[in-house]
């Protein structure tokens, strides 16, 4: 699938969305840039605008990658994974890499990333308060999500504790697995992201 760049930016108090052709040269202000499934040239169009650090870019470029947080001279790199129920299959996560400057954002993501699709729809309000209050409205939707996956699986696992206790069956242990590995991911997935809101709230 072909990237796609879409740029949200504030301009004589008006939300502009469009191509970074569009992005005026002498602009001043949050910029937000969201790349669709990312390859080299659209983060080398972008770069040519925005500092984007080689290593980081090659860390987007290689999906998927675990919840990390780098420091760099003019910005930081975070990876941030959002979990998600595929029927029959258990856990998987979306990954959305970030960049954030003193005034640009830049969100880099493969699949729909539900989370900043929400934000997007109301980009005008968080841009006016600058890009880190954008990042963190994407961040905090995605983290509310969590959590009616946290009730599905104690759900599922207080059912068959029930279901156990009146007449123990093959197919209760094989769903008594399964909740076990959805634990398992869910665990590998936002464990580590602790540390990234942590260096988060020290910049």
């Amino acid at each position: 699938m072909a990237s796609t760049v879409t740029v949200r930016w504030i301009e004589d108090g008006q939300l502009r969305s469009n191509g970074l052709e569009s992005l005026p040269a002498d602009l001043l202000g949050p910029v937000w840039v969201d790349i669709t499934d990312p390859d080299e040239a659209a983060f080398e169009a972008v770069s040519r605008r925005f500092p984007l650090p080689p290593l980081a870019i090659e860390d987007c470029l290689h999906f998927p990658q675990r919840p990390k947080f780098d420091v760099y001279p003019d910005v930081t790199f975070v990876v941030w994974l959002a979990p998600y129920m595929v029927v029959g299959d258990g856990l998987e996560a979306h990954e959305l890499d970030v960049f954030l400057g003193e005034e640009h954002l830049v969100t880099a993501h493969h699949e729909g990333f539900e989370p900043l699709d929400r934000v997007a729809e109301q980009a005008q309000q968080y841009l006016e308060r600058g890009v880190e209050w954008t990042l963190h409205a994407i961040l905090d939707v995605s983290v509310d999500d969590i959590f009616p996956l946290v009730d599905a699986v104690a759900d599922e696992l207080e059912e068959l504790e029930d279901l156990m206790l009146e007449s123990a069956r093959q197919e209760h242990l094989a769903r008594l697995f399964a909740a076990k590995r959805a634990l398992v991911k869910l665990h590998k997935y936002i464990g580590p992201e602790r540390d990234v809101v942590r260096g988060l709230a020290r910049l």
